[in-house]
């Protein structure tokens, strides 16, 4: 079994599993504490983790790197829908119709809204 198969197993084993219990004794009636850093095994002391760490380290790592790209997806997909929402909002959705003023520094357009067929006037700094 290679190294992805078993952090995919690992990560299966523990959405199914609705008992949680200690990776290395399997106590279930203590209060238990998560991984911090994978968030996939319980522990019910800090003895029992520092005996899970040596084999335990590869995957929790592997885990957490995987999270990480899983949140960077995640993040790009929300950034691509806020760069949309900015193109609606950018100059391009406006129809240019005449310049209608000049002042200090800035300049005033007469512009159209092509979504709203809006009249609007558009102040641009030079």
């Amino acid at each position: 079994m290679c190294i992805r198969d078993s952090l995919d197993t690992a990560m299966e084993e523990n959405t199914k599993q609705t008992d949680k219990k200690c990776l290395v004794c399997t106590k279930q009636d203590v209060d238990l504490f998560i991984c911090n850093g994978c968030k996939t095994v319980y522990y019910c002391g800090i003895t029992c983790q520092k005996e899970s760490w040596p084999s335990h380290k590869v995957l929790c790592k592997q885990i957490q790197e995987k999270n990480k790209n899983q949140q960077k997806n995640e993040e790009t997909h929300e950034q691509a829908e806020a760069r949309s929402e900015m193109d609606e909002k950018s100059i391009h959705r406006y129809k240019f119709i005449r310049k209608i003023g000049v002042g200090n520094f800035t300049e005033l357009f007469l512009v159209e809204d092509k979504l709203n067929q809006q009249q609007l006037a558009l102040k641009q700094l030079s």
